[in-house]
């Protein structure tokens, strides 16, 4: 192949932020995590929490449809409620999908600003969960105990590796500096 060429001189391109746990699908309209399966069942809570919230604003849009007595209010709530429609048949998807795939399938595809959030969300919900463990100060020798702290410190562990990979595809981009020689770089 010929390298690419600007003013006569050689352009080098960034390493881009690779990663076994995040990829980018399209021009990252979607992402595909890889989890890990301790993960799983806190990405199903957060997606089961997002459905019951907004099925909880569709119900409420409906009710001030109905009772909205002009057509701007009345415009409105049908925005929003096509709005939650739309969020909980997304949400519902990537669930479906999570729960149907074999134990072994831990690779999960969603819209990006969808999963961008929700990553967010439980990284914080295994940390603050991971913080409450520490604090605990059980009687005696707990074995339990301490086995629920590591199991729960790995996948605090797994959703923050998973969340700095997701970042380091956010935050990619070729960036052309203007100077003799253009160089690109990642930043």
């Amino acid at each position: 192949m010929h390298a690419h060429r600007i003013a006569g001189h050689p352009v080098s391109s960034p390493d881009p932020p690779w990663s076994d746990r995040v990829r980018g699908l399209g021009v990252c309209d979607a992402v595909q995590l890889q989890l890990e399966p301790e993960q799983l069942p806190w990405l199903l809570d957060e997606l089961n929490e997002l459905c019951l919230a907004h099925e909880q604003g569709l119900s409420e849009a409906a009710a001030r449809r109905a009772m909205a007595a002009d057509p701007q209010r009345s415009r409105h709530a049908a925005e929003s409620t096509e709005s939650h429609r739309d969020e909980l048949a997304l949400l519902r998807a990537v669930r479906t999908r999570i729960s149907s795939g074999s134990d072994a399938s831990t690779i999960v595809c969603g819209p990006a600003p969808l999963m961008s959030s929700v990553v967010r969300a439980v990284t914080q919900a295994a940390a603050e969960r991971l913080a409450e463990l520490a604090g605990e100060h059980p009687a005696g020798r707990d074995a339990a105990a301490s086995g629920r702290i590591l199991r729960t410190a790995a996948t605090t562990t797994a959703w923050v590796q998973t969340l700095v990979a997701l970042q380091q595809l956010e935050w990619f981009t070729f960036e052309v500096e203007s100077s003799d020689e253009a160089t690109i770089e990642a930043r």
